[in-house]
Formats: C-alpha cells, structure tokens, sequence
C-alpha cells in the first residue's frame, strides 16, 4: 500500500476493485485511503475521509457506495459516518449511530441495510442503518459483549460475528450468528483458536475465510475457514506473517486481499498477500426422471464450474456406480481441461433404462482435488402404457332343427283289364319350419387398461427483466423484477453473446450469457442457488473486459 495501516477497513466495489480506508500508523489516526486494482496489482490514492479514524466499521450499500461509521479519531470514540462515492471520489457525512463504537463491525444485510454490532468496552449491543432513509434503528442485543471481532455475511443472508475481545482483554473463540428472518441472534460453532483483531472474507464456495489476529500467544499466522452446510470450521493455509488488525477482502478472480496490521515487532505493515483457494467444483444436471423402459430420453448436459480460485484439471470423465449400462455419455468437453475460477465445461448424458425401477450411476471425475467430484446421474424405468387384452366371450348355443314334413300317400292300383289311367301323384307334404336362431353369448368384458405413467413437472422459464432507476442523490441503479412461465419462450440468438454471472458478495447463483440486440439485453442464466430478493452483482464479461452493476431483484 501506499501507506503503513492497522486496524483499517476494506471493502470491493462494483467494478472489482477494493477500497481501504482510515487505520493508524505512527503519525496518528488516518483520513487517507486508497484502491487496490486486482487487475494491474497497484494501489491508487483516492480522497481522504472527512474524519481520521481507526477501528471503524465498514460496509458495501446497494448502489455502489460505502459506509464507515464508528471508529476512534482525534477526539475519542466515533459514532460519526459517512459514504464513499466511487463514481465520483468524494465522501459524504450521513446520520451518525445511535452509540458511540471503536472496534464493531459491520456486514451487508440481503434487503441492502448494513447491520453493526459490538464495540470498545465489550458493547453487545447492535443497531442497523437503513440507506434509503439514512436511518439507524436500534437491533436485538447478542449474548457476549466484544469488541475488535470479525464479521461476515453467509450465503443465506445471516451474519457471523467471529471472536474479539472481552471486557477483561481476553481473545475470544466463540461466535454468534444473527438471523435475519427473525432478526434474533443465536449461538454458533466455536472458532479453532481464540482471537482478537481478526479479519474475514467470503470465498467464492461460500465459506468465510478468517485471518490472523491476537491472542495470549502472540500475534497468529493461522487461517480458519467456516463451512455453512455443515457448521464446521477447518484449518487452512497460514498467512507469510503474523498480524493483527489487518484487512482483508474478496477478489474478482477468487482471490483474497490481505494487507496492512501490525506484526510481533510491532511495525506497521504495508505489504499485502493474497489467498488463492483450492480448485472445487459444482455440478448442475444428471436427473433424468421416468422413462420408458428401452427408449432413450432426450439428452442432459451436465454444467460442471470451478469456484475455487485456483486452475481445475480434470483429465477424465468415466461412467461408474450402480447400473453404468442404462447411462451413455454422448459429449465430453471437460475431459483433458483446465477450468479457470467461474470456467465452466459441459457433459452431455443419455438415459435408456433396462428394467424398471430406479437407476443410478456416476460421472467420476479425475481431477486434482482432495476428494474428485462424482456427478451423480438418476432416472426411473416405467413400463409401456398399454393394459392387458380382456378375455374372449363364450359362443352362442346353435339353434333347433326344423321336422320333416309328413310323406303323402300312394295312388290306388288300376284295375286289372285295360291299363287303368295312372292315379294323380300324391301331394308332397309340407317343408317344416326353421328352428329359431340361439341367443348370442354375451360379450367378454374388457380387459383393465394399464395404468399411465406419471407426468413430469412441466420445464419452467424464470425472466429478471432490469430497468434503470433513478435514486437519491441522482444514482442510477438497475431494478429488476421476475417471473416464471411454464409456456414456450422464445428467445432470439441474433447479436452479441456475452459471459454473465449473477452473485452476492463472492457467491455466484447462476451463470450463463447475456445476448444484446439493440438497447436491449435478454439474460439467459442457469441457476445454481435459489434466486430471491434483495441485491445482486452481475457481471458481464467478453475477451478481457468485464462490467459490474449492482441489481435488485424484487
């Protein structure tokens, strides 16, 4: 950096580029801040705060700004605030706190509030600062009073307050979790290790990395990530050196910024590090639903992205596991790869079963992570839709014969002498009458007709259509609403294709393109979390360029 700095703040910005304000050096508490470019490497100095201040609290608003509230400066503890511009570089004093705070925290709330929490004296009271109104309410107390923890905001919204220090100047190890669907705080998974003057960042699988800071043994080197799903923290790869009070923020690249704090000698620190996380995949696809058996479905094409800021290699992809025969891997673009952080690759799958029931099988993965990825590929087998034949009806019983009719009776003989005339021939007898026709035998009743498959849930299109809104002071601001439809869309393919991520912090929740037709600009994404309201990041990229803007899905 530019400049030596403990117990500043750091906060990225829309376009990838991370501010850092404030801190204290041996000339004092700092008004001085500075931006860290990812992609040039370099530090650039920016407009000083309005107040020198050290220990404050820091966090992105929704349109692009930061705050920083709270703090100690030349006259004493702060509950003095103010925003930062990056559009135009300059700092604005806003609505101070409802208290005074030296060493809280501060972490982005999903509907764009920023809650802040803690302080000098082991406060363990919080309050949340609502931008649209530049208003501070008061929020519910935590359990253990800190001051100089670390926080962080989760994947799901909720906020991690990690460690500190404790009214009697002891590191802490335990965490409280604020919640907020019922704005409540709870208790939380301990940290591996107490400390104080810590700093967090999110990494991009969506666990909190925790650096550095203090505790009875010195100044710590050790690094700890936290692991939502399964409420776990695991120890990671140390920093160069111990240091407290530094400052750490997530890159565009994946990467984590760590800069600044103080070491074991006590000197104040500008150099900075950055933590590259180990390569991590995540899968989309592989359910494939009923099918009848012996007829191929339509194909799948299973996503397969590195979120992990290191370079994926995978080198194969075979098919393994429980019934591999009633699977085909059609296309193969991932074998023989090296995915990039957020690269993605494609397998296309076929389903054909061969037998009813479940069928499963796995896509596995060579590749260089501790535990290699199996995709896993479901479908069903269901029988034909056709129901048995009904028996046959039994035959009809033949009908009665007609009688003879009665033979008539001879002529009486001539008498003998001159040849009598021949007597008349006698009437033939009547033809009898036609036995009557038997009944018909009743019909055979038809057979059951066999049962039809269940239907699959008709596919489902979700549309974020974006406008530009105008807010307070004059910020233009991207609004988006969505909706879903089960109705064919069409979309046309004509014009520009562009890379697009949607993300909040450093999680991505869907990937796709976006194509420009004109003024306008259709998103076609597939989403890997479920999207729901509140503010999102979209970033557009082609060649080497890429463009930030902040959204808000309501």
């Amino acid at each position: 950096m530019h400049e030596a700095r403990e117990r500043a703040v750091a906060v990225p910005l829309p376009d990838g580029q991370v501010l850092v304000a404030g801190g204290e050096n041996a000339t004092g508490e700092l008004a001085s801040a500075e931006i860290y470019d990812p992609n040039t490497n370099t530090w650039a100095p920016v407009a000083p705060m309005n107040e020198a201040r050290e220990g404050a609290a820091a966090a992105a608003l929704p349109d692009g700004d930061v705050l920083v509230a709270g703090g100690e400066g030349e006259t004493g503890k702060l509950n003095t605030a103010e925003t930062y511009d990056p559009s135009t570089n300059t700092w604005t004093a806003v609505t101070p706190m409802n208290e005074a705070r030296e060493g809280a925290v501060a972490a982005s709330l999903p509907n764009g509030d920023v809650l802040v929490a803690g302080g000098d004296n082991a406060l363990n009271t919080s309050e949340i600062y609502d931008p649209e109104t530049e208003t501070w309410s008061p929020a519910e107390s935590f359990a253990q009073g800190r001051d100089f923890a670390t926080a962080a905001t989760l994947p799901d919204g909720d906020v991690l307050l990690m460690g500190g220090k404790e009214g009697s100047g002891q590191a802490l190890a335990s965490v409280e979790r604020f919640d907020v669907s019922t704005d409540k705080w709870s208790g939380g998974t301990p940290l591996l290790e107490a400390r104080d003057f810590a700093t967090a960042a999110p990494l991009p699988n969506g666990e909190v990395l925790l650096v550095g800071g203090h505790n009875s043994s010195g100044y710590i080197e050790t690094t700890e990530s936290f692991s939502q799903p399964r409420g776990t923290w695991t120890a990671s790869s140390p920093i160069s050196v111990g240091r407290e009070g530094a400052l750490a923020a997530p890159l565009p690249g994946g990467g984590v910024l760590v800069a600044g704090g103080e070491d074991a000698a006590h000197e104040y620190l500008a150099n900075a590090e950055i933590f590259y996380s180990a390569p991590q995949t995540t899968v989309a696809g592989g359910e494939f639903g009923d099918q009848t058996v012996g007829e191929p479905s339509a194909v799948s094409v299973l996503y397969v992205t590195n979120i992990g800021a290191q370079t994926l290699s995978i080198t194969a992809a075979p098919l393994e596991g429980t019934d591999p025969g009633d699977f085909a891997i059609i296309a193969d673009s991932c074998s023989g790869r090296r995915l990039a952080f957020e690269q993605s690759c494609t397998i296309t799958a076929r389903f054909t079963p061969t037998t009813t029931g479940l069928r499963e099988a796995t896509v596995a993965l060579t590749d260089i992570e501790s535990s290699p990825t199996a995709i896993a590929l479901t479908g069903t087998g269901v029988a034909a839709n056709a129901g048995p034949t009904g028996p046959q009806g039994p035959t009809g019983a033949p009908g009665a014969q007609g009688t003879t009719g009665a033979q008539g009776a001879a002529g009486a003989a001539g008498t003998a002498g001159a040849a009598g005339t021949q007597g008349p021939a006698g009437a033939t007898g009547p033809t009898g009458m036609t036995g009557a026709t038997g009944p018909q035998g009743s019909p055979g009743a038809a057979g059951a007709k066999g049962p039809v498959g269940a239907q699959g849930p008709a596919g489902q299109v979700e549309l974020i259509t974006c406008e530009r809104v105008k807010q307070a002071k004059g910020k233009v601001v991207q609004h988006c609403t969505t909706t879903t439809g089960g109705s064919p869309i069409k979309f046309t393919t004509e014009g520009l294709k562009i890379a697009a991520a949607l993300s909040r912090g450093k999680v991505t929740y869907a990937t796709g393109f976006a194509i420009g037709t004109g003024a306008t600009m259709r998103l076609l994404v597939s989403p890997r979390r479920a999207i729901g309201k509140g503010n999102y990041t979209l970033t557009l990229k082609r060649g080497g360029k890429q463009l930030h803007e902040t959204v808000s899905i309501g």
